[in-house]
């Protein structure tokens, strides 16, 4: 079956069982089955990933799905474009990295030999604009690091599994086109290293801090 046709007779399918694509992802659909729960479908292609908070409410899902379409079972998901989904059951926790991307990033910078760091930018450190302009010298030096590529590069992963570096990227992102502020971003980029998108099974309790600025 063509890509466009299999899609179609996909999320027709998905509509007449009661799913809905959300408004920010269409790849993504969503049925409620309770006051405060929710079963997820996320297509990519030809490649579905089931999210449901009950065994049951899961086997009904791939039931589902069979009735509509040829499918096979590939188990628990480990590993989903790139971004490796690591759980413990027990904790109730799941992780998600993106090594590939990041060790790309790290090693397209030579970045591989930086010292680590614990906070993507450093306490009230505030990054200005240079207010002389430019000396020859220092335009050839900046065109020859690729620094909008290296806040494009953290970006990517910012927006996949690594949401902890928000404020430094959109703070490095302000600079593209000054000079003098071209060494910040190996800041960010040395942080990216080691670290997961944690997701626990504990009760979300959103909290907003600011500066008195």
């Amino acid at each position: 079956m063509a890509p466009r046709a299999w899609h179609k007779a996909l999320t027709d399918h998905l509509h007449h069982e009661g799913f809905e694509a959300i408004q920010c992802k269409t790849c993504i659909f969503a049925k409620s089955v309770g006051s405060a729960a929710y079963t997820v479908i996320a297509i990519y292609v030809d490649d579905l990933v089931l999210v449901a908070r009950e065994p049951k409410v899961m086997q009904g899902l791939k039931a589902m799905i069979a009735q509509g379409c040829s499918a096979k079972e590939l188990g628990p998901i480990n590993c989903i474009l790139g971004v490796d989904v690591i759980r413990d059951r027990a904790r109730r926790c799941m992780w998600l990295r993106w090594p590939q991307q990041i060790q790309m990033t790290v090693d397209k910078f030579n970045l591989a030999h930086a010292h680590p760091s614990v906070l993507p930018t450093q306490p009230g450190e505030r990054l200005q604009k240079p207010t002389a302009a430019p000396t020859g010298d220092e335009m050839a030096e900046a065109v020859s690091k690729p620094y909008r590529q290296a806040v494009g590069s953290q970006m990517f992963a910012m927006l996949v599994t690594r949401s902890d570096i928000a404020y430094a990227v959109q703070d490095v992102s302000r600079f593209l086109n000054a000079l003098g502020v071209r060494q910040d971003h190996h800041q960010v980029s040395k942080v990216a290293r080691g670290h997961s998108l944690d997701f626990s099974g504990d009760s979300v309790s959103l909290s907003a801090y600011m500066g008195s600025e």
